[in-house]
């Protein structure tokens, strides 16, 4: 199971700390690639290890969406209103107050624009 989860890049990394982290876009898993005409739906379960400092959405390296202050965990969904056509990728990045960090496989996503949003 190890090795078909790092062929299929459904992992994830860590600075060390056993920080659990959980990304899917339209119930596809980090690592994945599809296509789409609607609006992103992403979701983010983190449970950490110590206080989370932050909790961002990263798209096309640019933070696009950020939860801050939070306890040892956090759960939310967001809604990529302001996609670009074409290619885009997402990733998460975790950082707690002790300053360990947690980063996700990128999810890729193809957006074609569609007149039914």
């Amino acid at each position: 199971g190890i090795f078909k989860a790092l062929k299929q890049r459904h992992c994830y990394a860590t600075t060390g700390e056993k920080i659990v982290l959980d990304f899917r876009m339209d119930n596809h898993l980090m690592g994945e690639e599809y296509i789409t005409d609607k609006y992103p739906n992403i979701v983010v379960k983190v449970i950490g290890t110590s206080q989370l400092d932050k909790v961002e959405v990263i798209r096309n390296n640019r933070e696009i969406y950020q939860k801050k202050g939070l306890s040892n965990s956090c759960q939310f969904d967001f809604t990529d209103r302001e996609i670009p056509r074409g290619e885009s990728f997402y990733y998460i990045r975790v950082t707690q107050k002790d300053k360990e960090m947690a980063w996700s496989s990128p999810i890729w996503v193809s957006y074609k624009v569609s007149s039914r949003q």
